[in-house]
């Protein structure tokens, strides 16, 4: 049964228009000013308002006004009752401010009817569409949400919650090709844990994994937000340092390797304990001319660490390329 909110001052008028609307099985809410028509319209959130012009406190242009910018009552069809067309800009501003329709006292039952029963066809359609975007914005998030995720899954490494190599290598390109379009500073530091074949071969691949993520977790919480840290491949791992030089990537270098050497694994054998071995680079610099020769530089410095007995940090020299 469709709500009807009938506002008019007049207690006669309001009564007759009542009665009429409860013969043709309407509920009816009544209100006799604009305040009162605000608040009926407010909670009892009726389907159709009809609307007296002339009220107390509020006009009923102003309460038109008001109902419209409501969230709860914007989509209210407003149909306005004046006792006379006083003028033609007295309908238009009605209709302008959000009115649906715009009758005249004294009206004839079945125009009033019939003009209910065209506002309710308005407020249903309108109803649908509502409904309709709002399954579309339902629709819109969760596909959203899974773009997101899917975007994570390209992205991520799945063991370690890491960048992948794929994504590393996309970010450096794009870090390299701003670093030298602005002649700004650029680090890479290419890390492993050391004897990491003996771990796996000693204590099995599974906790050879647990190991890498514990690894993994110390390294998120080690570098800055602005660094990127990807998992390389293996327990290989990569850091890209923007705005960065060879002096301080070798300070975040030998924090991470201090942490390192602190972590403990007793699920594994307590008496365990890693280290890892890290190769810097940094551009500008002779030897470096493509992202490619930036990576590769601090793998030549990783080996170098590797060679030297691991354990440490290196930062890659030009010497390095002629030994």
């Amino acid at each position: 049964m469709a709500k009807i909110l009938v506002v008019d001052d007049h207690t006669d008028i309001l009564m007759l228009i009542s009665l009429i609307l409860k013969q043709h099985n309407y509920q009816i809410i009544t209100a006799q000013d604009g305040v009162e028509a605000i608040e009926k319209a407010t909670e009892e959130r009726p389907d159709v308002v009809l609307l007296d012009v002339q009220l107390p406190k509020l006009d009923g242009y102003k309460v038109c006004e008001i109902l419209k910018k409501q969230e709860g009552t914007r989509s209210i069809p407003v149909i306005f009752i004046s006792s006379a067309y006083r003028d033609l800009m007295d309908v238009i501003r009605g209709l302008e401010i959000g009115g649906t329709d715009y009758i005249t006292k004294p009206f004839e039952t079945l125009e009033l009817v019939a003009r209910i029963k065209a506002s309710l066809r308005i407020k249903m359609l309108y109803d649908e569409l509502e409904e309709k975007n709002r399954r579309l914005k339902e629709l819109y998030d969760e596909l959203e949400e899974k773009s997101r995720n899917l975007e994570k899954i390209a992205t991520t490494d799945g063991l370690t919650g890491l960048f992948n190599h794929k994504h590393f290598y996309e970010r450096l390109t794009e870090e390299f090709s701003r670093a030298a379009r602005h002649n700004l500073s650029l680090s890479c530091i290419i890390l492993d844990i050391d004897h990491f074949k003996k771990i796996n071969d000693t204590y099995g691949h599974l906790q050879g994994d647990n190991i890498v993520k514990s690894f993994a977790e110390v390294l998120k919480a080690s570098i800055r937000h602005t660094d990127i840290a990807a998992r390389y491949g293996g327990d290989e791992f990569s850091i890209l340092l923007p705005h960065t030089d060879a002096a301080g990537a070798f300070l975040e270098a030998e924090r991470i390797r201090m942490r390192v050497s602190t972590m403990d694994f007793p699920e594994v054998n307590p008496s365990m304990y890693i280290t890892i071995s890290l190769g810097i680079s940094t551009y500008p610099h002779e030897k470096i001319k493509t992202a490619g020769d930036l990576v590769k530089n601090a793998d030549i410095a990783l080996y170098e660490a590797k060679r030297r007995g691991r354990n440490q940090t290196v930062i890659f020299t030009s010497r390095m390329i002629s030994s």
